[in-house]
């Protein structure tokens, strides 16, 4: 097996293989580079590395292809001819599950609630517009159980309705195998063993797994996630919540191991980086992104990582004494350009 058809989570568990579904679509693991220049840049006390997850599939990368291993998997596996899928206008999350539902050929429905839309934001939406089946917009989030009920009863399709973020027990596996590859990059030598992890916290499936699967391995590292989406969706409960749901499906599906989920002041996030709100992008953001790119080449986003580097910085300096920190790029910082064209014209009728 090559090292891009690995999984350690699958390894470590072999009765999750044999139970859960689950496609190979990531190129994994992603790569950990030192990068003391932006650290300087940035007036961290400690080493910085970085975890490119921006890599993890072609055309299309990011967080959300962990989770997709295992949602298209079971979508696939229950004869599913539709994905509904939403969230709002210019998500990333949205636009992956239109990227590999294309791909795998299935008939995607994004519907779309109204939010403030930065130039990134409105590149994905256009995007989103080529690649899917149908494409709603609804002027407020309140409006979006309504819309997917109304597509669920129009479909004429075997029809599955996609999580929020793509964030559920099974999907968190992804984040758990993530958890388990950077402890085997540790445990190989090519970074030290982080002090902290810091991460954008959204729906909280990439936080969740990756706490469960460093404690897993035997790591003590502090996940810290940074706050960039609303307190009803990202808080520490939540968080709590799904790792104690991912540990007892895994637990339901016969992996066996003794870890005990964390008090919700262990997941606890950075607070202070969402402003001036969600999908707009901050002056600490914007300055985080511009020294970035000079730096490392790296593109952030002014959703996630722009503000959840910015949290990293004021972390570093409040925790002088917490060893290496790595932040856990979560976002597809390549080019879209030419993205659409890849997968040809459209069907007749979209």
């Amino acid at each position: 097996m090559s090292e891009s058809e690995r999984r350690p989570l699958l390894e470590r568990f072999p009765e999750l293989k044999r139970s859960v579904p689950w496609l190979r679509i990531a190129r994994l693991p992603t790569p950990v580079t030192e990068e003391a220049e932006l650290g300087r840049a940035l007036g961290c006390p400690q080493p910085l590395w970085i975890k490119h997850d921006e890599r993890t599939g072609e055309p299309y990368g990011g967080n959300k292809v962990r989770k997709l291993e295992y949602l298209i998997a079971a979508a696939e596996q229950a004869g599913v001819e539709r994905w509904i899928v939403y969230g709002p206008l210019g998500s990333n999350w949205v636009l992956a599950t239109c990227v590999y539902g294309r791909q795998r050929g299935a008939k995607v429905e994004a519907i779309l609630f109204r939010r403030p839309l930065h130039e990134q934001a409105r590149r994905n939406f256009s995007i989103d517009r080529e690649l899917a089946d149908r494409v709603r917009v609804v002027p407020h989030v309140s409006l979006v159980p309504l819309a997917v009920a109304w597509a669920r009863w129009r479909a004429k399709d075997r029809t599955t309705v996609l999580p929020p973020g793509g964030t559920s027990p099974l999907s968190t596996l992804g984040y758990v195998n993530a958890g388990l590859e950077l402890a085997e990059q540790v445990r190989v030598g090519e970074l030290p063993e982080p002090g902290a992890v810091i991460v954008a916290g959204g729906t909280g499936g990439t936080v969740a797994g990756l706490w469960i699967g460093l404690r897993l391995a035997g790591l003590s590292s502090r996940v810290v996630p940074v706050r960039v989406a609303d307190t009803i969706v990202s808080n520490r409960w939540v968080r709590t919540r799904i790792v104690r749901q991912t540990l007892d499906f895994m637990r339901s599906h016969g992996a066996t191991f003794e870890l005990e989920p964390p008090k919700p002041r262990e997941l606890a996030s950075v607070r202070g980086f969402l402003a001036p709100g969600y999908g707009k992008p901050s002056p600490a953001g914007e300055e985080v992104a511009e020294l970035a790119r000079r730096d490392t080449g790296l593109r952030l986003d002014p959703t996630y990582t722009a503000k959840a580097l910015a949290g990293l910085r004021h972390w570093a300096a409040e925790h002088p004494e917490s060893g290496p920190v790595l932040f856990w790029n979560t976002y597809h910082s390549q080019t879209l350009d030419g993205l659409a064209e890849r997968f040809g014209e459209k069907l007749a009728g979209r």
